[in-house]
């Protein structure tokens, strides 16, 4: 794998990481606070709230990722100068 590849890769991986740990985290301590404090329907309420805010919220990161890496230069491609597709770029 060469270094653009890699750096592709990386900035993606941190893009999920920062959504992962600003909404998801949050949401799971909340929902295990009312479930072990007797609240358990609230907690199941928000349980199925975030499983769709979860998976709309998901989609839309991958797409911002995308026109991220798409709009930075740097990642040219190193001998055709071209900005590379994503199957190009990273293994999924």
């Amino acid at each position: 794998m060469k270094y653009w590849e890699w750096h592709c890769k990386q900035r993606r991986m941190c893009v999920y990481h920062f959504y992962f740990t600003s909404t998801i985290v949050p949401a799971m301590v909340l929902f295990l606070h009312l479930w072990y404090n007797s609240s358990r329907e609230i907690a199941l309420c928000i349980a199925d709230v975030m499983k769709n805010y979860w998976y709309i919220g998901w989609y839309t990161t991958v797409q911002k990722a995308d026109k991220i890496r798409e709009k930075r230069t740097f990642f040219l491609h190193p001998i055709s100068n071209k900005i590379p597709s994503p199957k190009e770029t990273v293994v999924w």
